[in-house]
């Protein structure tokens, strides 16, 4: 599940290549998944 407040720099993580993401917010006690991935 997405929040729309959720605010990932993704950039700062992957740079300015071409990219997709997507990510799973935290729940509870577990830690949010991030997914990052060259659509090529």
């Amino acid at each position: 599940m997405r929040s729309e407040g959720s605010k990932i720099p993704v950039t700062k993580i992957w740079g300015r290549r071409p990219m997709q993401a997507d990510w799973v917010n935290a729940e509870g006690t577990s830690g949010g998944i991030l997914s990052i991935w060259d659509p090529a």
